[in-house]
């Protein structure tokens, strides 16, 4: 390894991330990817797929940049021979392959790390391409520019679009300032785009200015309604999600139906709901809209529990639709874990050097989902300093049109491989029995037929365990969605719009932060989203919060991975910053075996 990044990755690995330029350390700003639809980190298809940060510029979208501390001499070597050098103003970055292709930073252990995850599970997922990168036309650059903002403003007005639609007046309201100010900063990077004309950047700001009010046409119309009639039409539509959550519980079975509603009743929601079992099936208590004073908290109250209610309706659905005993088979070949081992240790054997030994320590991790000892001790470090320790409450939703394999069905099958392995052993042992009678007495009708009947039962044991041990485990088949509320007043929405950072996340035996090369979505490719109600913190781990101080994240998961008793914990730490600069460090926690 390179003794001038060992110095660097001494520092990372061991105390996180350099949160100050030092004589040794430069800043070095990295374009990233950020593909859509989001499965394209786990499926690419280049004909669905499309990277947003393509032809981005730090200024106009600083969304889609980074900036790393690096060695100065190694990130002075990265931009003399980069092919994706570029410069603007008083910016000059080089691409994220550029990064990732640079040779002194093969050994880096977050890059050995998804190399060793994307070989071993070749056949289950498919990254997009990190060959190379060159940069877009003058025009295509133009082009992309608006595309952009036209995306930037329809997210910008989405969650004020969707209060209109289900008549959140109270979340309208509070968001309806952010959206306006941060409306005017996309009119701002619009004028200082340095490839536009006047009059590209006036009709522009027009079309924008038209998408805008366009999407906000229903909220405009919602905001100046009876509040009356509003807030009598939000609770009757609640009231209908309640019970057809209520017809969805009824159609679970015992266990599945004890632990939705146990489910439903630690909410911490202030409504008092009360599911119970009832003669006719399930019943609760429906929402009432209290009147004059429905805007004096229960609005806010019910906005809270829209959050919950909204994966809990469709976790009843996947539980309504599990495998069962009738598990698909997965492809061929499983991942070879027992090659991946092998061969890192045949590699030490051969070299032991503490390169080689952190490899095999990386391969087990990979393989078998256990975070490592740095990364432990990195969240133990940052929780220290958090003002809040917060537990997520998680929810499974259904994977496009895969029927789960819940975990405890997963173990049943894990169990019954486990008992035909013994009969195999009994039933065999009864067959040779019955072979050393007939070799002592000779051929015998009775005994030929208790043997010809052991045969049978070995080979329909040896049909059965086939089959078991085929079952797909690898292949995604659920969303699990873990929601954090980071403030407990439920009576009411803040306004403010504050900046929220991930600082830390440790999932499927690796962990990130904000200093490591491997962009978030690329190291950890389970990671479907991670948003607050102002949208998404992709690619960067950066983000805005507003209203609903709450945090959700989208896992895209197999049963190995939501199964495996070594990634029962995900471990978030997240710096929210007010307007006045003062920050706050939360450490958020989930337990995700749950079904």
């Amino acid at each position: 390894m390179d003794k001038r990044l060992k110095r660097y990755l001494l520092i990372v690995f061991a105390y996180g991330y350099v949160s100050v330029t030092t004589a040794d350390q430069c800043q070095a700003k990295i374009q990233l990817t950020h593909y859509e639809p989001g499965i394209c980190y786990h499926n690419f298809d280049h004909g669905e797929c499309t990277d947003q940060c393509r032809t981005a510029m730090p200024a106009a979208n600083p969304a889609c940049f980074t900036d790393l501390s690096l060695p100065c001499d190694i990130r002075n070597d990265l931009f003399a021979s980069a092919p994706g050098l570029q410069q603007q103003g008083n910016h000059t970055w080089v691409h994220i392959s550029d990064l990732l292709n640079f040779p002194p930073l093969h050994s880096d252990l977050h890059i050995v790390r998804q190399d060793l995850y994307q070989s071993l599970y070749r056949d289950y997922i498919s990254p997009p391409s990190l060959r190379g990168f060159s940069a877009a036309s003058q025009q295509v650059k133009k082009e992309n520019f608006r595309l952009l903002l036209i995306s930037e403003v329809k997210a910008l007005t989405a969650p004020l679009k969707e209060a209109a639609v289900f008549k959140r007046l109270s979340l309208g309201l509070a968001l309806e300032p952010g959206v306006q100010d941060e409306f005017a900063d996309i009119v701002s990077r619009t004028n200082d785009y340095p490839l536009f004309s006047a009059a590209e950047k006036s009709a522009l700001i027009a079309e924008l200015e038209q998408i805008r009010q366009s999407e906000l046409m229903l909220w405009q119309f919602i905001r100046q309604s009876d509040t009356v009639l509003i807030g009598q039409s939000r609770v009757d539509y609640l009231n209908s999600q309640l019970e057809q959550l209520a017809l969805n519980i009824d159609n679970l079975n015992g266990e599945k139906r004890a632990h939705t509603l146990a489910k439903i009743a630690a909410t911490g929601t202030p409504l008092a709901l009360n599911f119970r079992d009832c003669p006719a099936g399930i019943c609760f208590d429906p929402i009432a809209a209290g009147g004059g004073d429905f805007y004096r908290g229960m609005d806010q109250i019910l906005t809270h529990f829209e959050s919950l209610l909204n994966p809990s309706l469709e976790e009843s659905l996947l539980l309504a639709n599990t495998v069962g005993d009738g598990a698909p088979p997965g492809p061929e070949p499983h991942p070879d874990f027992s090659g991946l081992m092998n061969s890192h240790i045949d590699a030490y054997r051969a070299d032991p050097s503490r390169d080689n030994l952190r490899r095999l320590e990386l391969a087990i991790n990979v393989a078998f989902l256990q975070q490592d000892i740095d990364g432990l001790s990195l969240y133990s470090e940052l929780k220290d300093s958090a003002v809040a320790e917060i537990s997520g409450q998680v929810f499974y939703t259904p994977y496009e049109d895969h029927r789960v394999l819940l975990c405890q069905e997963l173990s049943n099958i894990d169990k019954r491989l486990e008992e035909i392995q013994q009969e195999v052993f009994t039933v065999s042992a009864a067959a040779q029995d019955i072979i050393r009678l007939m070799i002592e007495q000779g051929h015998s009708e009775e005994l030929l037929a208790q043997l010809q009947q052991l045969i049978a039962r070995l080979q329909a044991l040896s049909t059965e365990s086939r089959q078991l041990s085929q079952v797909d485990r690898f292949s995604p088949d659920r969303h699990t969605t873990v929601l954090w509320n980071l403030d407990t007043q439920q009576q009411q929405l803040d306004p403010t719009s504050r900046d929220i950072r991930i600082e830390f996340i440790a999932i499927d035996g690796t962990y990130w932060i904000p200093a490591v090369s491997m962009p978030l979505q690329r190291l950890i490719p389970s990671i479907a989203d991670i948003a607050t109600i102002k949208g998404t913190l992709l690619p960067t781990g950066n983000g805005r919060m507003a209203a609903l101080n709450t945090l959700s994240l989208a896992l895209r998961q197999s049963p190995y991975n939501s199964c495996s008793a070594a990634n029962q914990q995900i471990r978030i730490i997240v710096s929210v910053t007010d307007s006045s600069g003062a920050a706050k460090r939360y450490s958020l926690e989930a337990g995700l075996n749950q079904l």
